[in-house]
């Protein structure tokens, strides 16, 4: 079930649903039906003053207000209301917008970013980025509404320096122990910016196995890496990352994580 918003065309009419399915063995169906009529005013209408739930984090969820970050930088929102989320675009002023030092000229509007969480329509998540923002101090305000149109809205403060130091925020790869291949997840703070990436496979007697290269531009704060290891026999390994461009100058960030490999 779900919450209809109160932005909608109260005319009755006919609307299409559409279905898709996706059975245990993989064998998936799709369909759509136009004979449902819909519109009008409910009998029983919602009662609901509270305002949708706003965090807004800058590159991860560990920022906090006032910290010094780069030029350009990812921005994340999550949110939550105890009904939903109005995404409708029939109510004008309704959407959910970003704006940078309380400047109209700067709003985005960020409906079509949004990401619900499955079988949840209360809640969601959207990321993007904001670049090339000058030194000193800002502010980014999000609003959104929910269903009821009640509006929520925060607003983060933040100093953009030259002088940050850029890090790996973490790393892991799945599925760990491999049998055939395995996806690397590097999470960091380096946006926008050409990245180069080098991996070193060793394993456990400090023999390298194995190197690759790969060049990234990261927009949204992740490289993935595939490992194949086509080689390689059943053992543990270590798999050593590099990773520099111009923002970290002649700071390379190193990571590395330990995988079992299953032959």
């Amino acid at each position: 079930s779900f919450t209809v918003p109160v932005d909608i065309d109260y005319s009755i009419g006919a609307s299409k649903i559409t279905y898709y399915a996706v059975s245990e063995n993989y064998v998936d169906a799709a369909g759509f039906s136009e004979h449902l009529l819909i519109g009008g005013n409910s009998i029983n209408p919602i009662i609901d003053d509270q305002p949708p739930v706003v965090e807004a984090y800058l590159n991860d969820r560990t920022f906090t207000n006032d910290s010094e970050v780069p030029s350009s930088n990812l921005v994340i929102v999550d949110l939550t209301d105890d009904f939903g989320l109005n995404l409708s675009s029939t109510g004008i002023g309704h959407e959910i917008t970003a704006t940078l030092d309380d400047d109209s000229r700067t709003t985005l509007f960020l409906n079509e970013l949004l990401e619900g969480r499955l079988d949840d329509q209360r809640s969601g998540t959207l990321a993007f980025n904001i670049d090339n923002l000058s030194l000193g101090p800002h502010t980014l305000t999000v609003k959104a509404f929910d269903v009821a149109n009640n509006v929520g809205e925060t607003t983060i403060s933040f100093v953009v320096s030259d002088n940050i130091e850029r890090e790996i925020l973490s790393i892991e790869n799945r599925p760990n122990p491999v049998e055939n291949q395995t996806t690397f997840s590097i999470m960091h703070d380096i946006i926008d910016d050409d990245i180069n990436v080098t991996m070193d496979v060793y394993n456990l007697s400090g023999q390298l196995m194995e190197s690759q290269k790969k060049n990234v531009i990261s927009r949204d704060g992740i490289i993935e890496i595939e490992w194949t290891p086509y080689h390689a026999k059943s053992g543990t390994f270590v798999c050593y990352f590099t990773l520099n461009s111009d923002s970290t100058g002649d700071n390379r960030l190193t990571t590395a994580k330990k995988v079992v490999l299953l032959k």
